[in-house]
């Protein structure tokens, strides 16, 4: 996944229906529709690995200049270590 965009939803309605959360597609989507964002979050998270965290962090450091603010990129990678 280190080159690939993670797909949200596929993220979360795998999850829910792995986790027992629900047991056909059609049940999952209608959670997927009510739930919180911290929820939704939380799931995205929790399936991301380090390598992805960073990707993540690296581009939200480079921003629209397409120089690195490394302060930004070393605060965001600190808070992965916790």
């Amino acid at each position: 996944m280190a080159n690939e965009e993670v797909d949200v939803y596929d993220v979360v309605l795998d999850h829910l229906l792995e986790n027992g959360y629900a047991e056909t597609f059609e049940a999952a989507e209608k959670i997927m529709v009510n739930m919180s964002e911290d929820w939704r979050n939380e799931i995205i998270e929790a399936s991301m690995t380090p390598v992805d965290i960073e990707r993540i962090a690296q581009k939200a450091a480079t921003g629209a200049t397409g120089k690195k603010k490394a302060k930004t990129v070393k605060k965001i990678s600190a808070g992965m270590r916790e």
